[in-house]
């Protein structure tokens, strides 16, 4: 005699995600927040870690950052476009 399994409608992984209680938004934040962190000091190289700090943490912009780092402008906007690209794949995971 042959048993024949059956599947509800919903997948396992939507069963998973019925079963556990919705983030409240502060939670969210503080979830984003640590990835955040994440990705800037274990994703970044040192060069765009320092490029992405000045940028955005201490008012910089690219023509002042390469006199201050004694780099390209262009080297620098690479830089900077190639640490944003690499943040945006890393914290897609946290947001999705």
């Amino acid at each position: 005699m042959t048993k024949i399994l059956s599947f509800d409608i919903l997948s396992l992984a939507d069963q998973a995600n019925l079963a556990r209680p919705p983030l409240d938004n502060q939670s969210q934040i503080e979830r984003l927040k640590r990835a955040a962190r994440h990705a800037l000091t274990d994703c970044l190289t040192e060069k765009q870690y320092q490029v992405v700090s000045l940028y955005f943490f201490e008012g910089y912009n690219t023509v002042e950052i390469a006199k201050k780092l004694g780099k390209n402008k262009s080297t620098v906007s690479r830089t900077l476009h190639a640490a944003i690209g690499r943040l945006q794949k890393v914290l897609k995971y946290y947001v999705d």
